[in-house]
């Protein structure tokens, strides 16, 4: 959005204080992408422009704010404000259509739900507590919220499963997977991540592996296996891959050293480990993870990490850093680790209890 932030527009000296002060109000420009989402505008208006109030009487809301909102969002690049006052697509609204491929309309739902937005209005919690915002909402936390409510999960699911699918166009190119006889996706959701690496591939095979409930539905293939189960407790064995995409930044450090141990049981010494993540660096500069991060947070208590965050995860947990791998797709990097063999403690020799010599008798001192 390229006029977000218009500081040509003030004098050099005010530039400060309009750039602090559009940063906060700038939530309201978000909150009026989800709220059209929610309304289904971006759906109703098609290829021709149209007035805000031709969308409104299709989409059952008042005219005169759909017009006020649609004003600020073309003043920010997201529709097109022609002379006579109608509305068209840009190729950022677009993405916020329903058959889009990105799916950034799907996000725009999740992230207007009233429970991320409860989230997001007591995000003093997190700050204060170092936890997450959300528990106060969700004490069961946002997986057993889902399974409560399960439109808001479906719109969800449908959310996490554009971002993945749009991280693995990417992921399958960016890595040699052909390398492995077997490869294990634990939390591989529904397998997209592992069809598209199976794709690229001719002999590799696959072991999917997540909640029961989660691949249910899940149809096995000759080069596919799939197990339900909680990678907190057992992992399958036997892979030389094991990939973690998009899992260890929803837990903090303890919970994500209790996953990796789990992993690590499960394989053998020289197989490798695979996180994909949106890796955060250790700059001042922006990145998209750095959002994340904050997301993570407050949503369920996790966090985005470094390069060296996760060296030290590895160390503590039986692996060892190799590299990171960059993929076309910013919000996913290719983490790479190896199991070693756990280091061989030299035994101790017993000790042998030593009798001391007797000491010498002296003579005895003659009387004077």
């Amino acid at each position: 959005m390229t006029q977000m932030l218009p500081m040509d527009d003030h004098p050099p000296q005010a530039r400060p204080f309009a750039y602090a002060a559009l940063s906060v109000i700038y939530g309201w420009t978000s909150r009026c992408i989800h709220v059209l989402a929610g309304a289904g505008v971006y759906d109703a208006l098609g290829d021709e422009p149209e007035t805000a109030a031709a969308l409104a009487a299709r989409t059952n809301v008042n005219a005169d704010a759909l017009e006020r909102i649609m004003r600020l969002l073309a003043s920010v690049d997201v529709f097109e404000r022609l002379a006579d006052g109608r509305y068209r697509h840009n190729e950022i609204s677009r993405c916020y259509r329903s058959e889009h491929p990105i799916g950034a309309g799907a996000i725009a739902l999740v992230q207007g739900m009233p429970l991320l937005q409860a989230a997001m209005s007591d995000f003093e919690i997190s700050l204060k507590t170092g936890g997450s915002s959300l528990a106060k909402f969700a004490p069961e936390g946002l997986w057993a919220y889902f399974q409560k409510h399960p439109e808001e999960g479906r719109a969800f699911d449908a959310a996490m499963t554009n971002q993945s699918v749009m991280a693995n166009e990417g992921l399958a190119d960016a890595y040699d997977f052909a390398q492995f006889r077997s490869i294990a996706d634990v939390g591989g959701g529904q397998g997209a991540t592992l069809a598209a690496i199976l794709a690229k591939t001719r002999d590799t095979k696959g072991v999917l592996f997540d909640l029961p409930g989660v691949v249910a539905g899940v149809k096995e293939t000759p080069r596919l296996k799939v197990i339900g189960g909680d990678f907190l407790t057992e992992v399958p064995k036997g892979s030389d891959a094991y990939l973690l995409k998009f899992v260890l930044h929803d837990w903090p450090d303890d919970k994500a050293i209790e996953i990796l141990k789990s992993v690590r049981k499960a394989m053998r010494a020289g197989a490798k480990l695979l996180v994909i993540e949106a890796l955060r660096p250790d700059t001042p500069d922006f990145h998209l993870s750095k959002i994340f991060d904050i997301s993570m947070l407050a949503l369920v208590g996790g966090r985005e990490r470094t390069e060296a965050e996760f060296a030290a995860l590895f160390t503590q947990t039986g692996f060892r850093f190799e590299r990171v791998i960059n993929t076309a797709v910013p919000i996913a990097q290719i983490v790479e680790a190896e199991a070693v063999r756990p280091a061989l403690r030299t035994p101790r020799r017993p000790t042998i209890p030593r009798t001391p010599a007797p000491r010498p008798e002296l003579p005895a001192r003659p009387s004077s």
